[in-house]
């Protein structure tokens, strides 16, 4: 057997070979393409190791599809959509919009942001930032830059950020034992409103359908998600910086679109701003908005809007079911009464629900106890009522609603009504 002297010699004489050599730099000379291809980039060094760093600079206003990114709009209702008010003063310049391209969409610890882009206003500017994880081994030196860029800001805007992106941020700072979380004291995700908002009108509520649909950009060569792992691995076995360039491209236009659709949104919130050219399902959906934050009456405001385009039996349907709780809540009984009604006309599915918020309007404030009566026993001779009852919630509520017959049947006796047994 050899001696380790012997080994290490072999080793030292291993190295002199040029070829060798080559391997050795095959990293450094796919850093250099990448650098060559990618307009705007340097290459950052530090101890733990570098990092590839780009910035790009959109003076404003510039077009976006059919949209125009702007450097001034309402804030404030971006802000609504996370519910937090104290930060009403907040300047378009403390806005940072974030997004990741990772080496598979699984997350957990086996998953690597190689690509990460952020985007904020500045100087009449919307600038966009990217950073690149060169190697696996610097990803210290990689998470280290990134905490860098977040600092001063106090609004993230993301698309699924909440669930994917800054989860995973957070648990490589933990997996190198970095003191540091990503937390914003507001974090807007455009994925939850915007699932209200179009849900219903497109086929799904990705990034890149809104940016086509709802923004009217078209990605011309973009690459698909699917393979943006792979060529972020092409480009550390192989060198290969192609279809790197186009995930840089892709990143790009995600930052710009994300920034782009919260201006759509924000101008779509505020009532005063909205009219009858947004689609019935636009409307109805950010009466959704406001519903679910409790802000009844501009909830009944737009889905009222809605109303007047609304084709769709399923769209009415909606419509109808939330403007008859929301004039409920409100204590608009009378409102509330004509909504059920309508809703009971159309959906057989909910006309037991309709039927029995009918029966407490009339008896507990139009105090017509025959009527209410009456629309008791219309809900459970309805052709749906056995559909009703297979809830657990509505087999609850059917016991309400037998007490409710025979309270009834005692106040129709009492005012000496008339009624079938």
């Amino acid at each position: 057997m050899r001696s380790l002297k012997d080994r290490l010699n072999s080793i030292k004489d291993h190295i002199k070979d040029p070829l060798y050599r080559n391997i050795l730099n095959d990293q450094e000379i796919s850093n250099t393409n990448l650098l060559n291809s990618i307009p705007g980039s340097e290459i950052v060094h530090y101890e733990e190791g570098s990092v590839l760093h780009r910035c790009i600079t959109y003076p404003l206003p510039f077009p976006w599809g059919n949209k125009s990114v702007v450097g001034e709009y309402n804030l404030y209702p971006l802000l609504w959509l996370d519910k937090v008010t104290e930060l009403r003063e907040t300047s378009l310049d403390k806005i940072l919009f974030f997004d990741l391209e990772t080496t598979g969409l699984a997350g957990g610890t086996g998953t690597y942001p190689f690509l990460a882009g952020i985007g904020y206003f500045s100087d009449n500017s919307f600038m966009v930032q990217q950073v690149f994880l060169l190697d696996y081994a610097y990803e210290y030196a990689y998470l280290m830059h990134l905490n860098e860029l977040f600092k001063s800001y106090e609004v993230i805007i993301t698309f699924n950020g909440k669930s994917y992106d800054i989860p995973l941020i957070n648990t490589r700072y933990k997996i190198h034992k970095i003191p540091y979380e990503l937390k914003f004291p507001a974090h807007i995700d455009l994925l939850h409103p915007s699932r209200n908002l179009w849900k219903q009108s497109l086929e799904n509520v990705k990034l890149k359908t809104l940016e086509f649909n709802i923004l009217g950009y078209d990605r011309i060569g973009d690459i698909p998600g699917s393979e943006i792992p792979s060529a972020y691995f092409e480009y550390l076995t192989q060198g290969k910086v192609d279809d790197i360039v186009r995930v840089f491209e892709h990143n790009v236009y995600d930052i710009v679109s994300l920034a782009c659709l919260s201006q759509s949104i924000t101008q779509l919130i505020i009532p005063e701003n909205t009219s009858y050219t947004h689609t019935a399902e636009e409307l109805s959906g950010t009466g959704k908005l406001y519903y679910l934050r409790k802000e009844y009456e501009s909830a009944i405001i737009f889905y009222e809007m809605a109303l007047v385009t609304a084709e769709s039996i399923k769209l009415k349907t909606d419509i109808y079911r939330y403007l008859a709780q929301g004039c409920k809540k409100i204590r608009d009984y009378s409102k509330a009464l004509l909504y059920w009604e309508k809703l009971a006309t159309i959906s057989s599915y909910y006309k037991p629900v309709a039927l029995i918020e009918m029966s407490m309007i009339y008896e507990h404030y139009k105090k017509d106890y025959l009527k209410s009566l009456q629309l008791v026993k219309e809900c459970e001779n309805c052709e749906s009522y056995d559909i009703f009852l297979k809830s657990k919630k509505r087999k609850e509520e059917t016991k309400e609603l037998s007490k409710r017959m025979n309270r009834l049947v005692i106040k129709c006796k009492r005012k000496g009504l008339s009624f079938y047994e």
